[in-house]
C-alpha cells in the first residue's frame, strides 16, 4: 500500500492489489467514500471531488471480494474541506 492514499493528491490512479488464494477473480468496491470517489473493476482508485462536498472526516473501506463472497477490507481515513474537488 504505497504510496499512502491519505495524501489526496495520490488517490487518482492508486492501484489497490489483492490476490485470491484460489485464483478467483476479485471484485473491488468502496464503503463510506465521499461523492466523486470510485474504484474500477481492476482496483484503481479515482477521486474527482464535488462542489457540493459538505466536508469532514471519512473512513473509507476498500473491499476485495471473490465470487463466494469471501472478502478482505482495508480502511483509510481522509479529511476533506467543504467544496473539495480534485485539481485538474
Amino acid at each position: 500500500w504505497d504510496p499512502d492514499p491519505r495524501n489526496i493528491k495520490e488517490i487518482n490512479g492508486f492501484q489497490v492489489s489483492a490476490i485470491d488464494p484460489d485464483g478467483d477473480k476479485l471484485i473491488y468496491k468502496l464503503e463510506g467514500a465521499p461523492s466523486g470517489m470510485a474504484i474500477s473493476s481492476s482496483g484503481v482508485l479515482s477521486y474527482t471531488g464535488s462542489e457540493e462536498e459538505p466536508g469532514g472526516q471519512y473512513t473509507i473501506g476498500v473491499i476485495a471480494e471473490d465470487p463466494q463472497k469471501d472478502q478482505v477490507k482495508w480502511q483509510f481515513s481522509i479529511s476533506l474541506s467543504a467544496g473539495s474537488a480534485a485539481k485538474k
